[in-house]
């Protein structure tokens, strides 16, 4: 990963960021994907119809995006043999789209990111595993009623998620709580197995 310490001196930063020289020596790589977020602010305010003609302007290519009323963040997938070769294509491909629509923008900071970590990073749920109660009947080998009823309890896990159908619980929590609890079922689960 590359951070707005290493760019470049002829890339300009918004106030208040450094740039750090980062050596000369860099191993060849072989061509990969990279995935490249670049920060920005604009002079103009950014509007619905900014963004969408912003998007445009970067023809499709496979990204991400987060505007504000004054800037924001652009990430785009590219092909490149480093990674300071992959921000020369990215940062270029996103300013040049920026200026295009919204006028002169700067960067404010980049990141590049190998394709793989990325898609590592994505894979990671944002959310813990939930369960409701019909779930929670069958870990704990009772009906959904008595499930229901654990929810009395002071200790239950609270809900991390409200349906239409009913609570979610974290899935690790509610199997927390029940270990934690000792009851005749369990017991003769224990004892007969």
């Amino acid at each position: 990963m590359i951070l707005a310490d290493d760019l470049p001196p002829e890339y300009p930063l918004t106030d208040g960021i450094s740039t750090v020289s980062v050596g000369e020596e860099r191993e060849k790589r072989e061509m990969k994907t990279w995935f490249v977020d670049i920060g920005f602010t604009a002079d103009k305010p950014i509007d619905d119809d900014a963004a969408f003609a912003l998007m445009g302007a970067l023809g499709g290519v496979p990204m991400s995006r987060s505007l504000s009323a004054n800037g924001g963040t652009i990430g785009v997938f590219v092909d490149a043999d480093t990674p300071d070769e992959a921000f020369k294509i990215g940062s270029k491909r996103v300013l040049d789209a920026t200026a295009k629509t919204l006028g002169p923008a700067e960067l404010a900071w980049f990141e590049v990111t190998p394709e793989d970590d990325v898609l590592r990073e994505n894979s990671t749920p944002l959310f813990p595993e939930v369960v409701g109660y019909a779930e929670i009947a069958e870990m704990a080998g009772v009906s959904r009623q008595t499930a229901r009823g654990y929810a009395m309890s002071k200790t239950f896990p609270k809900p991390i998620i409200e349906t239409a159908q009913g609570p979610l619980m974290a899935k690790s929590a509610v199997e927390r709580w029940l270990e934690s609890r000792p009851t005749s079922r369990r017991k003769k689960a224990l004892a007969t197995a």
